[in-house]
């Protein structure tokens, strides 16, 4: 096997490898349900990749899916009903996240479901590089909804060396007795296990076809 034909061999494992390595990266997560009337946000649940936390008619749940080699959180989503005037913020937290680290682009969808006239419910994603929990500070992105609809927006984000956490926080304002329900779901701008093959059968093609324009122009020719 010539150096060349060994070379883009040896490229196509190592793309297979990474392939390999992306696709069953993702480890585990703590998700941790908390709910806050002003003042500090109070721990309600946490569980390993999922929690639910439900009281009566009300239900708060959160799902860390491993996409790739990302643990990130996949949807969250509220469910909750007061009997009167009331401002409230309810915060999701993932911690231990370890990929992607460092700079990265971070997709966060907000979705208002039911929203009551006159109440209005703001949708916020925060990333910690120190993996603390309910971190809030600059939001990664966010939206406020008076009415239902969905918003999406991409953001860059800092994540570190890892470990690190994202938080989702819901900020509700209700003026009177009523029902709200809305979801937040974030994802990193990582690429899908079909996209690295693609790519990785186009590094692989380029590099053959540079192989064969070497051999075709160092073979013999008739004078």
């Amino acid at each position: 096997m010539s150096n060349s034909l060994r070379k883009i061999t040896l490229s196509a494992l190592s793309g297979v490898a990474l392939l390999v390595t992306l696709a069953s990266g993702a480890d585990a997560s703590l998700v941790t349900i908390g709910f806050s009337a002003g003042g500090a946000p109070g721990s309600l649940a946490s569980g390993t990749n999922n929690v639910t936390f439900t009281n009566g008619t009300n239900a708060i749940t959160a799902f860390a899916a491993p996409a790739l080699a990302t643990d990130l959180l996949d949807t969250t989503s509220l469910n909750l009903t007061t009997a009167g005037p009331q401002t409230f913020s309810v915060f999701i937290t993932a911690q231990g996240l370890t990929s992607p680290t460092g700079l990265n682009t971070f997709q966060s969808s907000f979705t208002s479901n039911i929203l009551p006239v006159g109440w209005t419910v703001t949708e916020a994603t925060f990333i910690d590089a120190g993996n603390g929990l309910f971190t809030t500070g600059s939001p990664l992105s966010s939206a406020t909804f008076n009415a239902i609809g969905t918003s999406v927006k991409t953001a860059p984000g800092n994540a570190g060396a890892g470990p690190y956490s994202l938080t989702e926080v819901y900020t509700v304002h209700a003026t009177n007795a009523g029902t709200v329900s809305s979801t937040i779901s974030m994802s990193a701008a990582v690429p899908e296990p079909s996209t690295w093959a693609m790519m990785i059968l186009g590094f692989i093609g380029v590099g053959f076809m540079a192989y064969r324009r070497r051999d075709k122009q160092t073979g013999f020719r008739f004078a």
